[in-house]
C-alpha cells in the first residue's frame, strides 16, 4: 500500500517538474495572441491607444491607415513569441520595430512589447493563469 502511494507521489513530482516549460508554452501562445489582438486594435500592451498617424505621414503614404504599424504586416510577420526549454519566454521582432517601440526624436513611441511600466497586467495574468492551470493538471 505504501509503495503505491510513493509511486503516485513520484508521478506527481515528475508532473510538477514539467510545469515551468508547459506554462511557458501556454503563456507564450496567449501573449502572441494578445500582441496580435492589440495590433489589430491599435493598442499598446497596457491597453492604451497608439498615437494616430501624423497628417504628413498619411499624405506621403496614402495607403497607410489605422491602426498604425499594421499596413504592410512586415513587423507582425517578424514577431516571434517563443517559450524557452525550461521556463521563460523570448519575444523578438525585426527592425524597425525597435524604433517604434521606444520612439525617437522624429517618431512617437508605439509600444508593441513592454519597455517601460513593467510587464503589462494582462500579460502577467496570462502567465499566472498558465502556471496555475499547469499545476492543477499536474496534481490531477
Amino acid at each position: 500500500m505504501a509503495y503505491k502511494g510513493l509511486q503516485r507521489l513520484n508521478g506527481t513530482l515528475r508532473a510538477l517538474a514539467d510545469v515551468p516549460s508547459q506554462a511557458s508554452r501556454d503563456a507564450a501562445e496567449r501573449i502572441a495572441e494578445m500582441i496580435d489582438d492589440a495590433l489589430d486594435a491599435g493598442l499598446d500592451p497596457y491597453g492604451r491607444p497608439f498615437a494616430p498617424l501624423m497628417a504628413s505621414t498619411i499624405k506621403r503614404h496614402p495607403h497607410r491607415g489605422a491602426p498604425p504599424l499594421t499596413d504592410t504586416g512586415a513587423m507582425r510577420g517578424s514577431l516571434r513569441v517563443t517559450p524557452k526549454a525550461s521556463a521563460g519566454i523570448d519575444i523578438t521582432i525585426d527592425s524597425p520595430a525597435n524604433f517604434h517601440n521606444t520612439g525617437t526624436k522624429n517618431m512617437v513611441q508605439r509600444q508593441i512589447i513592454p519597455q517601460s511600466g513593467g510587464i503589462a497586467p494582462a500579460w502577467r495574468e496570462a502567465i499566472a493563469d498558465a502556471v496555475s492551470d499547469n499545476i492543477k493538471k499536474a496534481l490531477e
